[in-house]
């Protein structure tokens, strides 16, 4: 649960972190991670995100990259409060390095379920879906910009790539969200349980958005695959398949649309 921005960590505190990572981290690793966070018990999302960076380095897991900050940050605040607290951090830490899925299956569920009724509701999903999407978008962008051909322009290089993201996530938006609600929501009562969460990680949809590094990078290397595309004047549905595939999601751009003409 959230605290107040700057809290100590008390001597208590400490110890049960100091239990909670033995064995999961070495001493130096520990020690680590303690001190990005200055003793503090408690941390807004800025803190969390200069700290990241930290541990990065340190870890050297995509998960902790800066552009997951955000992802992770969601992850790692259950109670959705705004503040992590550094057992939060620590029960994070150990699930997103840990090689055993049901560990980043519960973290995963955690964040879908924003009200923390014990289930995933189809607003939920949307919401969630959409935020990690907008991130995939901005990764992309700076992606593309960072690696300007010879004589292109930032703005231009936005004004080619961006509209095609944008239909992007705005198909992926919808149909993602009931491709996951379709394969995980067994029972067909607008919800996913916990369980029926576990039943469906398998899933590839699901898989996705269950990784930090993952959810936020679908878009990872789109730019030149866009051109390409693009240049060949391949037709615009046949655009979004593409990139749909090379993402690794399993969503048909003709079966959602002609669905929507019955």
């Amino acid at each position: 649960m959230g605290a107040a921005q700057g809290k100590e960590m008390t001597h208590q505190q400490r110890e049960a972190i100091l239990k909670q990572l033995n064995g999961k981290f070495s001493t130096q690793e520990i020690n680590h991670l303690l001190g990005v966070f200055k003793g503090k018990s408690s941390i807004k999302k800025p803190e969390f995100k200069a700290g990241i960076k930290q541990i990065y380095v340190r870890f050297q897991n995509p998960c902790f990259s800066e552009e997951c900050s955000d992802a992770v940050f969601e992850m790692f605040d259950k109670d959705h409060s705004g503040t992590v607290e550094i057992s939060e951090i620590a029960t994070g830490l150990i699930a997103l390095s840990s090689s055993e899925p049901a560990e980043r299956i519960e973290l995963a569920f955690s964040s879908f379920d924003i009200n923390g009724d014990g289930s995933v509701s189809k607003k939920e999903l949307q919401t969630k879906v959409k935020q990690l999407l907008k991130i995939c978008c901005s990764v992309a962008e700076k992606e593309a910009v960072s690696n300007l051909e010879k004589g292109k322009k930032d703005w231009e290089v936005l004004m080619e790539f961006s509209p095609i993201l944008d239909s992007l996530a705005e198909f992926l938006q919808k149909s993602l969200v009931e491709s996951i609600l379709k394969s995980a929501d067994s029972n067909q009562d607008g919800s996913i349980s916990k369980e029926e969460w576990s039943q469906a990680a398998s899933d590839p949809n699901v898989a996705k958005l269950m990784d930090p590094y993952a959810s936020t990078h679908l878009f990872k290397g789109f730019y030149k695959e866009v051109a390409e595309l693009e240049k060949n004047k391949t037709p615009h549905d046949q655009i979004l398949q593409a990139l749909i595939d090379k993402a690794g999601l399993k969503v048909s751009v003709d079966e959602v649309k002609n669905k929507k003409k019955k």
